[in-house]
């Protein structure tokens, strides 16, 4: 997994990165917090190859609900890129914006490799002050002689309480990041408690 992550990396290193605010928006998510609006964006690009193929890149993004409002000035950061199109989440509570997406690429004769970011963002900076990041896989899949292969994570939903957020969706593969055996089912549950505070891995649990 640590060569397929490097060999990604690689590749969208290689892609050029246009000014975002140039790029059409095609997906997006907003909070109000503290008069001020949180939102994270998906814009489309081109990943710029001999046969270009979509790109999508992510970015969380604040301004002023009013003029005035808001104690920060508008800001944008860019997140992640991702060549599969992201699904996106945004909540807040009192320690701030929290967003999640998932994002990945289609890997030649091994399929989806898709991966879950989350962040809870400084409000002014857009800095993650803490972050988290999940990924399933296919542990020694007879298929490829039993070397494992990536599998996938898609997003559905972002839940925030006051000191730990919960992530769901659905996925691929029989392994999912900290769950101490292999999985079944076809959704997952992934429970941070205490996320604000100290890096306790997430409790998986996963169903039908």
């Amino acid at each position: 997994m640590q060569m397929l992550e490097k060999l990604a990396i690689g590749l969208l290193a290689l892609v050029g990165s246009p000014a975002l605010a140039e790029l059409p928006v095609v997906d997006e998510a907003h909070i109000a917090w503290l008069g001020c609006d949180y939102s994270i964006k998906v814009r489309q690009d081109s990943d710029g190859a001999p046969n270009p193929k979509p790109l999508y890149r992510i970015s969380v993004e604040n301004e002023s609900l009013e003029p005035g409002s808001c104690l920060w000035s508008p800001n944008r950061r860019e997140l992640a890129t991702s060549k599969i199109p992201p699904r996106i989440k945004i909540e807040a509570s009192h320690n701030g914006p929290v967003l999640a997406y998932s994002w990945g690429e289609n890997i030649q004769c091994l399929g989806p490799w898709v991966r879950i970011s989350i962040h809870n963002v400084n409000p002014s900076t857009l800095e993650s002050s803490r972050q988290a990041k999940l990924e399933a896989w296919y542990q020694e899949d007879p298929t490829f002689e039993g070397w494992p292969r990536p599998g996938a994570l898609y997003l559905d939903n972002l839940i925030v309480g006051s000191n730990f957020i919960q992530v769901t969706g659905d996925f691929s593969g029989n392994r999912i990041s900290y769950a101490p055996n292999p999985v079944t089912g076809t959704h997952f549950v992934a429970s941070y408690p205490m996320f604000f505070e100290v890096n306790h891995s997430p409790v998986i649990n996963t169903h039908e």
